[in-house]
């Protein structure tokens, strides 16, 4: 079976065939979860992002949106955490689950990594390459993602799903542009 990869801070959406995932012993640590999709390939997620997609309580062959986060801690290393919720926009009260916040499946989980999730020294790990405007970029999409995850985790947790991922998107656009015209500054 192929194994699906998540890559740094790219959702994916994967339709599964295995609602419950299954322990698998991990090379690295803690053991994982095994899912399997519909399409039969299979991926891993640490036991934490696997309850968060349990508590979705989806149906078989239901797409679930997930998301390997890097969010960077303010003097420490960068921490790993999971995003889950139901690709269409549902969601269980605070199934949008942000590992690392504490509480709930929200349950602290970190992994130190280096540049984007890479061994040191691979392609596009070595921030000297960017220049100013591509450093100032990669800093601004990097806050924005962090707010744009913190406004569904809230959502989740405050409206169930009567507030979608769409809906906090569309929300958030909506206050960025009114920030922009009025002159606001530095907005993120």
């Amino acid at each position: 079976m192929e194994k699906i990869k998540f890559e740094t801070n790219i959702p994916q959406e994967v339709p599964l065939k295995m609602v419950q995932g299954r322990p698998q012993p991990s090379q690295y640590g803690p053991p994982e979860l095994m899912f399997v999709t519909t399409d039969e390939r299979v991926f891993f997620v640490p036991q934490e992002a696997g309850e968060a997609i349990h508590a979705l309580r989806p149906a078989v062959g239901e797409r679930v949106r997930i998301c390997r986060l890097e969010v960077p801690q303010p003097g420490r290393r960068k921490e790993i955490q999971w995003s889950v919720s139901k690709a269409d926009g549902g969601q269980a009260p605070g199934a949008t689950a942000r590992l690392a916040a504490g509480g709930g499946v929200q349950r602290p989980m970190s992994q130190p990594v280096t540049g984007n999730g890479s061994k040191a020294g691979a392609p596009g790990t070595n921030r000297e390459i960017l220049n100013p405007g591509a450093l100032f970029l990669l800093q601004q999409t990097k806050q924005l993602i962090g707010v744009y995850h913190a406004a569904l985790v809230y959502a989740g947790a405050e409206f169930g799903t009567a507030v979608g991922p769409d809906q906090v998107r569309e929300l958030m656009l909506a206050a960025l542009a009114t920030a922009a015209r009025k002159g606001a500054g530095d907005v993120v």
